[in-house]
C-alpha cells in the first residue's frame, strides 16, 4: 500500500544516508592511519595531532541535499518581542491530494449555415453539473 511505499522509501534513504557516512569515515581513518606510519621522526607536533582532532563538520551526504529541508519554527513574546527560532530537519511532507471539483465535457456545436458544418469545444463542468 501506498503507506508501506512511503515507510520503505524512508528506511532506504536512512541507510543509504548511513552506509554512504561510514565509508567516508572509514576513508578518513585508513588516510590518517597512512599518514601517521609514512611520515618519520621529523614530523611536527601539531600535525600528528591533526588528523585526530580534524572531526568531520557535519555528518552530510546527498541524501540530506536532494531529500531533506528544515522547517522553521518562529515564535515572538508579545512583551517583550524576542523572537525564538527553531529549525526542525524533515524528510516526508504530507500533502492532502485534492478531489477533482470539474470533468471534461467536449461538446459538438452543429451549424446549418454554408460555410462551417460543425465546431467542437471543450468544456469543464461540475461534478454534479
Amino acid at each position: 500500500s501506498q503507506h508501506d511505499a512511503l515507510e520503505f522509501l524512508l528506511w532506504l534513504l536512512d541507510r543509504v544516508h548511513e552506509d554512504v557516512n561510514s565509508s567516508v569515515d572509514n576513508n578518513r581513518s585508513s588516510k590518517a592511519k597512512t599518514s601517521s606510519k609514512g611520515s618519520g621522526s621529523l614530523e611536527n607536533p601539531s600535525s600528528s595531532s591533526l588528523p585526530s582532532t580534524h572531526q568531520p563538520r557535519s555528518r552530510h551526504s546527498f541524501v540530506q541535499e536532494h531529500f531533506q529541508a528544515q522547517y522553521r519554527s518562529c515564535l515572538t513574546c508579545p512583551h517583550c518581542h524576542k523572537q525564538s527560532n527553531t529549525f526542525d530537519p524533515f524528510s516526508c511532507i504530507s500533502l492532502p491530494i485534492p478531489l477533482r471539483q470539474t470533468r471534461a465535457v467536449c461538446v459538438t456545436l452543429v451549424f446549418c449555415s454554408k460555410g462551417q458544418k460543425y465546431l467542437r469545444v471543450g468544456l469543464a463542468v461540475p461534478l454534479s453539473g
